[in-house]
């Protein structure tokens, strides 16, 4: 007959879980929690101390547990904390030196890669042991508000009045000395050695689990007589779970010292960076056009300006929208901001997407990537089949409707030909050329895209393999002289995939000199096309510079109507003190230390001024990068 094995999950808020039945997940706390979590336990039924969870921690479910539980083996982990039951041993360890291995998120994939869902094995390892607990971590090699300790006793003695009042650790040792004398000569050896098994994480047998509660809350419940917590913090006031830490990993020690017939066996201590719940988004309607724009990687703010012109032309007709907007991450805040804006926008509806998760998964799965949103947005969004990608800085002036119903030829994408990255392909400096024929495969340079506006059969994308395409650009990461940008990424990873649409859909705006000499060294048939029809865009881009970078060579015009959608909104102070506050900081500085050096009134310094004119490239390439800086 099989043992019955369960083992805890402590769980204070929603989180994603191993579907596996023998994780237990339980609601810590649930005495005083706002939330109620479906599904699973609570600690607060019955026998339990589900109130005292702001001091007890995780141990208020290992209470539930020992007071509830009749399995023949009993476990707690926490929910992003797990104990591996893979049979491979792993390297990518947290940076603190405590014996974590750092698993950037938790979802189906990495709870098989690291053995979470291998029930039968499981069942083994725990089965052939008494004990199983984590790898013990070398507290010598663990930092300390003071330094490196050299016991276990002395760490956490350094971390006083910072996690604990060594006051009461001390009172803890003369509770257990009184009552557990035995227990006590084990802990006081153990204290003064270097390895700690930490996180109150472990799976026992019963009869283990049992005797090592009695001891724990019996000394925790008599050192909440002898305690004063009235004006603890709330890290002090975890007293009790760190306590119980301690006197768990102890506890281990204790067995391995006076039963040597008992198995303890170490497994490889888990942590999971990102363990919410996994929601995909869902469309709305299938008669929506959906509408992605990418602001990752720019301050929340600019999507304003984009959002303004988006909403004027939604409400001057009946097209129904979906708007996903993309962030690594974007602020709660900003989120409440945007959805007042959006709020009497019957034509549109609006759901953000943070990006942070899935490029943590494909990294922890296939190496370091280029977070380029857009590669990787048809698995991001797995419902949906159809979608128009845009970027912040694209500035809407027209209906897009005849953009979404664009044909793709069979393609997945479609894209206009990058007027601005073919000229710069295309110059007498071939280096970027090179780069993108001879490290990136990149076949045709006269076939590159811009990757501002991309209109994306994500079904037809999806046909791909995730692990190719993820491989394909970790490769390119891992093998490139320099790593390669987003877009020669997207032009590698979909060459040959791509229609080519007007350029009337994604019109470059010119924003210096620098964008207006590359511009016109791009094929000449194609920088005719541009111009010609530039004026008559539906959507115009403006470069990824920010907006508030000027020269002689900017189209003021498109410049104006841009900051008149900001002028007239509640975010006007927002921008104009982000330039404030630009113009105010490197500038001065530079300025200053040209002034050391070339003194005003002095003929050196006007000997500069005629090598160096305002009119000419290299004053003008130089005043750029400080605006740039700035």
């Amino acid at each position: 007959m099989s043992k019955k094995i369960e083992i805890y999950v402590a769980c204070h808020k929603p989180s994603e879980l191993p579907d596996n039945d023998l994780f237990c997940p339980i609601h810590v706390g649930a005495a005083k929690s706002k939330i109620v979590m479906e599904g699973l336990l609570r600690d607060d039924e019955g026998d339990n101390i589900s109130a005292k969870n702001a001091q007890y921690c995780e141990l208020t479910a290992q209470y539930w547990a020992w007071k509830h539980s009749e399995a023949d083996y009993i476990g707690l982990c926490h929910y992003r904390r797990y104990l591996s039951f893979s049979s491979e041993h792993f390297e990518n360890f947290t940076i603190d030196n405590r014996q974590q291995v750092l698993v950037k998120v938790l979802n189906p994939e990495t709870e098989n890669k690291y053995g979470l869902l291998d029930k039968d094995r499981i069942q083994n390892i725990v089965t052939s042991n008494d004990v199983i607990i984590g790898e013990a971590q070398d507290l010598t090699k663990v930092s300390t508000p003071f330094g490196l300790q050299d016991s276990v006793l002395k760490h956490w003695q350094a971390h006083d009045m910072a996690l604990i009042n060594v006051d009461d650790l001390d009172k803890m040792f003369d509770i257990i000395e009184h009552d557990y004398p035995e227990f006590y000569v084990s802990m006081k050896e153990y204290m003064n050695g270097k390895h700690f098994y930490g996180f109150n994480t472990f799976v026992m047998r019963r009869d283990l689990f049992n005797e090592m509660c009695e001891i724990e809350f019996s000394v925790l419940e008599k050192l909440e007589q002898v305690v004063d917590t009235s004006h603890y913090n709330q890290q002090l006031n975890r007293i009790y779970g760190f306590m119980g830490e301690i006197i768990f990993s102890s506890y281990v020690y204790h067995l391995h010292k006076t039963r040597r017939h008992i198995k303890i066996k170490e497994c490889q201590m888990l942590y999971f960076d990102k363990t919410d719940p996994i929601k995909p988004l869902q469309p709305e309607s299938s008669e929506s056009i959906n509408i992605v724009v990418d602001l990752e990687y720019v301050p929340s703010f600019l999507l304003y300006p984009f959002l303004a012109k988006f909403i004027s032309v939604a409400e001057s007709g009946n097209t129904k929208y979906e708007l996903i907007i993309l962030a690594e991450k974007i602020s709660a805040q900003y989120k409440d901001i945007y959805k007042n804006v959006l709020e009497n926008c019957k034509n549109i509806n609006a759901n953000f997407l943070e990006t942070d998760y899935y490029f943590s998964y494909i990294e922890d799965m296939y190496g370091k990537i280029v977070n380029a949103a857009h590669i990787f947005l048809a698995w991001m969004l797995p419902n949906y089949n159809k979608c128009l990608y845009l970027r912040w800085n694209t500035f809407i002036e027209g209906d897009l409707t005849e953009l979404y119903n664009q044909d793709l030829q069979g393609n997945p994408i479609a894209a206009i030909k990058d007027v601005f990255h073919q000229g710069m392909l295309n110059t007498f400096y071939q280096d970027e050329k090179n780069y993108c024929e001879e490290e990136l495969h990149i076949n045709d340079i006269f076939s590159f895209v811009n990757d501002c506006v991309l209109l994306m059969d994500l079904e037809k994308i999806r046909h791909r393999d995730l692990s190719y395409t993820a491989q394909q650009v970790s490769g390119a990461v891992a093998k490139a002289s320099k790593e390669p940008v987003d877009i020669q990424l997207f032009n590698m990873v979909f060459q040959g995939d791509i229609t080519f649409l007007p350029q009337k859909f994604n019109s470059v705006i010119i924003s210096s000199s620098e964008i207006k000499f590359l511009v016109n060294e791009a094929p000449l048939d194609l920088v005719t096309e541009y111009r010609q029809t530039t004026n008559n865009a539906i959507i115009h881009r403006f470069d990824r510079d920010m907006p508030w970078i000027v020269d002689d060579e900017t189209d003021v015009k498109f410049f104006m109507r841009y900051w008149s959608v900001i002028d007239n909104s509640a975010f006007a102070p927002i921008f104009n003190n982000h330039c404030s506050f630009r113009s105010q900081g490197l500038k001065p500085k530079i300025r200053k230390f040209l002034d050391q050096i070339f003194p005003k009134g002095t003929r050196r310094r006007e000997r500069v001024k005629q090598m160096f004119p305002k009119t000419g490239f290299v004053y003008k390439t130089f005043k750029k990068l400080i605006n740039g800086l700035n």
